[in-house]
């Protein structure tokens, strides 16, 4: 009976040691996970900053463009109106 207990207890060793090995190397790759997904986020965070400034890059741009439009129409006027005075001549 003696022999079937130690060879139990070796069993039952061998068990938990196996098992603890399968715990640390999913602990690990917790861990390891963890860190991508923190590394994951960060990158999140810049891409949503880097987007805020260019939508208020866009927006700068699109009031210049607005600007810029309305000044060649008052020179296309102003030319209009130079030709008129031309011909009236």
């Amino acid at each position: 009976m003696r022999d079937g207990t130690t060879e139990e207890e070796a069993r039952r060793q061998t068990e938990i040691r196996s098992s603890q090995m399968t715990l640390f190397s999913l602990q690990a790759d917790r861990k390891r996970l963890e860190q991508k997904r923190s590394g994951v986020q960060a990158e999140i965070r810049r891409i949503r900053l880097e987007i805020t400034h260019l939508k208020a890059s866009l927006e700068e741009e699109e009031i210049a463009l607005q600007s810029a439009t309305r000044e060649v129409e008052l020179i296309d006027e102003a030319i209009v109106r130079a030709k008129k005075h031309i011909n009236s001549l």
